[in-house]
């Protein structure tokens, strides 16, 4: 089983999700722009409430995606998500993922988040390599990753398709001795 513990940025919270979470989770899977670029759709309450419940209950388990809350530090309102999976400590690699409620983008939480959250990875739990995948549209994303230092690794084209319309997936690597921002 694994865990990740509890990390500070200058203005966020890096946590694993609590109960307590459950208006500031519903408020977010209700926005349909969230949903453009990942599988799913926008999540009535009830769909939200076991979604949360579920990252709750399972959280740590084998083979389980872990996600984790990114809140702000100083009222602890949840403002999106972090996961990590495919985790492999043998090959020292995972698979990372990030999404923000649109009410808090384009202020560098994102950016914030996932330096802290890579950093973690790559000395806590001594990950040389950590990819994200990325639907090729999804531009934000892109320009994120493209900040951290990822590298396009390659395109599995038209592999994702989103109301009749059909989407690239770029993927994308990071190694641990390229991470020094």
């Amino acid at each position: 089983m694994i865990s990740i513990d509890e990390i500070k940025t200058e203005r966020l919270v890096l946590r694993k999700f609590v109960k307590t979470d459950l208006d500031s989770f519903i408020e977010w899977n209700a926005q349909k722009s969230y949903f453009d670029f990942i599988s799913g759709d926008v999540k009535s309450k009830e769909e939200s409430k076991n979604i949360l419940y579920n990252y709750i209950d399972k959280y740590g388990q084998q083979n389980q995606t872990l996600i984790w809350a990114i809140a702000l530090k100083e009222n602890g309102q949840i403002i999106g998500s972090l996961n990590i999976s495919k985790l492999s400590t043998r090959n020292k690699c995972c698979e990372i993922g990030w999404g923000l409620n649109l009410n808090y983008q384009k202020h560098g939480y994102a950016l914030e988040a996932s330096k802290a959250f890579i950093n973690y990875i790559f000395n806590n739990l001594n990950m040389n390599k950590i990819a994200v995948s990325i639907w090729d549209e999804n531009i934000s994303s892109i320009k994120l990753a493209e900040q951290l230092r990822f590298q396009l690794e390659g395109r599995e084209r038209e592999c994702r398709i989103k109301e009749s319309k059909i989407y690239d997936v770029l993927h994308y690597g990071l190694l641990k001795r390229e991470f020094n921002i």
